[in-house]
């Protein structure tokens, strides 16, 4: 590869990482054979002169053609650091750029990375948004491959790279200033109003027009599901008027209110608007003035023009609605309005709260202090208090509600570490930590010598502020951990019971398929569903797995997961980009089917349904990757993708199997 004008030819590689990777050079191709090494297997290259560094034009295309030699549905990673030709690096954010693609097998495809990946200048409120450089330094080049089953004897993956090319950004915007930036650079809509393209709103006439545009095609749900979006015309189980799980053939489901197989596709966050910007911090930005309460809430102004009314919540939620049936999916998921779920057509998923309000937590932490005297107590009236919700109350004798789940990624694999910064004397659950270690070993030369330290008196033991390196320390930790876990997830449980029993318990949602064996274990002890926030390109293959590598069989929903595109005016595809929006649909389609093959995943929901704002939400996230954008467009590659995804649910002679066809995805529809 070379900074000149399109090539394309078979650089010379070399492997520098791993001795569990092979790179087979088949003299017009690569054969890449990596074998697991536990969460990610990484592939890094060399180039000829035993470094990488390649000067590149910006922007520009760095491609292979992939294929997947393997028998499983398998994603491959590639990833690049980069600098401008000028300075170290182009920002300690964006240093890295990377995409992924997901493939079943047999099935090949292009893996593009967009350098830069922004097309829009950054902001202190857009991660990952930066300034183009004229020039990039390519300063190293991987290959990872997601390992989310940690099989020790089987291979992380098998591919074929050929068709390595670079060529210039097709149709790239002319290169835009460095900072100070021009403004105000976000326009009536807030949209970015110094690039162009296809959904963009020129005029505020065309937003009633596509709401009279897209009235007539809103169709009805797929003929093959009930009134629950369940599998009509399939097997039927013991029907209880509300939804429940079962392991049948080897393959866990929902089973609905009818008795009816049920996979949950869903999306996340159904509002009439979500996020919005605080023009007070920059007013200069922006090309409306700033209201009085600072607040750019432009999807609401955006949809009171579309709807040509102020109050247009009631029949914007109908159409959501509509909008549901017609692109297949049959889920309303969390963080959704309350309102949404008032109108009994869609099943849906209440989180009750991100964290539970007036219990005890751990100071400077996100999780609770469970052995304070009065969790329990502050716990069970946490839940009871989201009785005082409508639309919670509803849902208590609804069958349209699969159930409850409690707080959102907490940080599970840190609660010793972090407890050690508190006092014993204030912190009920570092108390009792030491209480634990204290009996387990009964005397201080016992425990010194189990963990390497020279404490002279327990009271020395008992002001420890930071972690003991050693296993000795590891070990009481993770006893410990568990402990916590079993009396955090066991009182949640009863809680969530008390306000309505029948009524499917989801537990918190884990931050990624990356947790340690106990959480597994002790969390499936009382979860009915266990979920799972990811960001990942594919989960066919994901086996949760406990002590000693055994299977937790446990039902499993994918609570949240996206894919976006660094276009479309915004800076950012978020953590799971991919170059472009046909490639996007194309990788949220192969997500789903892998969920789907997946015996322990019983459903898997969207985040979310609109692009979060230009300059970012409140922890600054500026990520495109909704459903469809702050004006209320869809994007037509995803909503294609996913009447598909809704037609082929419950696909009759495919569903049980381990492999789907996934030429079936592709087919255009009747």
């Amino acid at each position: 590869m070379s900074n000149s004008a399109e090539q394309s030819h078979l650089p010379s590689l070399s492997v520098v990482t791993t001795e569990n990777t092979t790179l087979e050079n088949l003299s017009d191709a690569y054969r890449l054979t990596v074998r697991r090494q536990g969460a990610f297997s990484e592939t890094r290259f060399l180039g000829d002169k035993g470094t990488f560094e390649l000067f590149l034009p910006s922007p520009c295309i760095v491609s292979c053609r992939v294929e997947n030699l393997y028998r499983f549905q398998e994603t491959l990673i590639f990833q690049a650091s980069l600098s401008d030709e000028n300075r170290p690096i182009l920002d300690a954010s964006n240093a890295t750029a990377r995409t992924g693609i997901v493939l079943d097998p047999g099935e090949s495809g292009r893996l593009e990375l967009r350098l830069p990946p922004a097309t829009m200048p950054g902001k202190p409120a857009c991660p990952g948004a930066n300034p183009q450089a004229h020039t990039i330094r390519l300063t190293a080049l991987s290959f990872l491959i997601q390992a989310t089953d940690a099989r020790s004897s089987e291979l992380a993956g098998d591919f074929r790279l050929s068709d390595f090319r670079v060529q210039p950004l097709p149709g790239s915007a002319p290169k835009l200033p460095n900072p100070p930036w021009e403004t105000p650079f976000i326009d009536e809509f807030g949209q970015y109003d110094q690039l162009d393209w296809p959904e963009k709103v020129k005029s505020a006439a065309e937003l009633p027009e596509d709401l009279a545009r897209e009235l007539p095609s809103l169709r009805p749900a797929p003929g093959n599901w009930d009134a629950f979006g369940g599998w009509a015309t399939g097997p039927r189980h013991e029907a209880t008027g509300h939804f429940r799980v079962e392991k049948i053939d080897g393959k866990w489901w929902f089973v609905d209110p009818c008795g009816n197989l049920f996979f949950s596709y869903g999306i996340d966050t159904l509002r009439h608007y979500t996020d919005r910007a605080n023009g007070r911090l920059h007013p200069d930005w922006f090309r409306t003035p700033v209201p009085k309460n600072g607040w750019m809430s432009f999807t609401h102004w955006n949809l009171q023009k579309k709807f040509g009314e102020e109050d247009y919540v009631a029949r914007y939620y109908d159409f959501i609605l509509r909008r549901l049936d017609t692109w297949g999916v049959n889920t309303i998921g969390r963080w959704a309005a309350h309102k949404l779920t008032l109108y009994g057509r869609k099943p849906y998923l209440i989180l009750l709260y991100d964290t539970a309000p007036k219990v005890p937590m751990v100071k400077g932490t996100d999780f609770y202090d469970c052995f304070h005297p009065e969790f329990p107590d502050r716990m069970l009236e946490a839940i009871q208090m989201q009785k005082r919700e409508e639309s919670v109350a509803h849902s208590l004798e609804d069958p349209m509600c699969l159930g409850y789940c409690v707080d959102n990624e907490k940080d599970f694999a840190g609660i010793v570490n972090k407890l050690l910064a508190q006092s014993y004397r204030t912190c009920p659950t570092k108390a009792e930590f030491l209480r634990d270690v204290r009996l387990r070993h009964l005397t201080l030369s016992a425990l010194n010598a189990a963990w390497g330290t020279h404490f002279r008196v327990w009271e020395e033991f008992a002001e420890l502020c930071r972690p003991v390196p050693g296993e000795g320390y590891r070990a009481d930790a993770v006893l410990f951990r568990r402990k916590w876990l079993d009396r955090y997830f066991r009182i949640c449980r009863q809680a969530v019971k008390s306000l309505s029993p029948q009524k499917l318990f989801f537990a918190c949602a884990f931050k990624g398929f990356r947790q340690p064996p106990d959480v597994w274990e002790t969390a499936a002890s009382y979860a009915d569903v266990l979920s799972i926030n990811i960001h990942a390109y594919g989960t066919a293959q994901f086996v949760p797995r406990g002590d000693g590598g055994r299977i937790v069989d446990k039902p499993i929903l994918v609570g949240a997961f996206n894919f976006g595109c660094a276009d479309r005016g915004m800076g950012s595809g978020g953590p799971t980009p991919c170059p472009n929006q046909t490639e996007r649909a194309r990788t949220f389609r192969r997500f789903v089917q892998g969920a789907m093959q997946n015996p322990h995943i019983v459903g898997c929901h969207y985040f979310q349904y609109r692009d979060q704002p230009l300059v970012g939400r409140g922890d600054g996230e500026a990520y495109q990757i909704g459903f469809v954008d702050g004006c209320d467009r869809p994007y037509p590659e995803m909503i294609r993708a996913s009447r598909i995804i809704g037609e082929n649910l419950y696909p009759e002679s495919t569903r049980f199997t381990r492999t789907l066809p996934y030429r079936r995805y592709d087919e255009p529809l009747p």
